[in-house]
């Protein structure tokens, strides 16, 4: 992608976050695993700031970012149950995990799991019942392939999203399987999930 510094930027109203890979230009977003950069919608086309983006310039690009975000843009997957995408068609999705807590409401109970291919795919499970556990090696295989096809790749990671905080889940594939190791914090959200679950299904005496 081309790339422009900061003097460059003639207007701050076209500037959008962008979700990158650890090796390239930005500030530590999930430490280790994906890091934040600034891209800039100018008369040449989308550009990719040279410099690590300042707190300021950040804060105006999510804002930019919330005017252009919508629920609605959140469609089911036909092959996998739970599964949603974020299709904005405009090279933004995988940004919009910045937003996650604001575009998915009610807030799930576990959290979400979530998989940024691409700058422009965003797939995301709401944990909002136990079923969505089983579906955890399937995500992470579709995460895999789109990134593996994918234009200009981000992440083949799979990681979670609590509400506060994200944290990474290893997958390691296998032969004929995926194997997923979630960190100890998601042993206690889906424990959590596992009492309501159990709890809304107790009847009432």
């Amino acid at each position: 992608m081309p790339t422009t510094s900061r003097q460059e930027v003639a207007s701050t109203e076209t500037l959008f976050p962008r979700v990158v890979a650890p090796e390239e230009e930005g500030v530590e977003w999930i430490p280790g695993w994906l890091k934040l950069g600034l891209v800039w919608e100018g008369p040449r086309g989308v550009r990719s700031a040279t410099e690590p983006p300042e707190a300021g310039l950040m804060a105006t690009a999510l804002t930019n970012l919330r005017q252009q975000s919508s629920s609605d843009r959140f469609y089911s997957s036909k092959s996998l149950p739970g599964l949603r995408m974020y299709l904005g068609g405009d090279g933004h999705a995988a940004a919009r995990a910045l937003l996650l807590k604001e575009l998915l409401q009610p807030w799930p109970v576990g959290g979400v799991l979530a998989m940024m291919p691409s700058a422009d795919q965003l797939l995301v499970m709401p944990m909002d019942t136990l079923s969505a556990v089983s579906q955890m090696p399937f995500l992470a295989h579709s995460g895999r392939t789109a990134w593996s096809v994918a234009h200009q790749p981000v992440s083949d990671q799979l990681f979670w999203f609590d509400g506060e905080g994200w944290a990474h889940v290893p997958v390691e594939a296998r032969e004929d399987s995926m194997e997923v190791n979630p960190p100890p914090e998601f042993l206690l959200a889906l424990r959590r999930l596992a009492a309501l679950s159990l709890y809304t299904v107790l009847p009432e005496g």
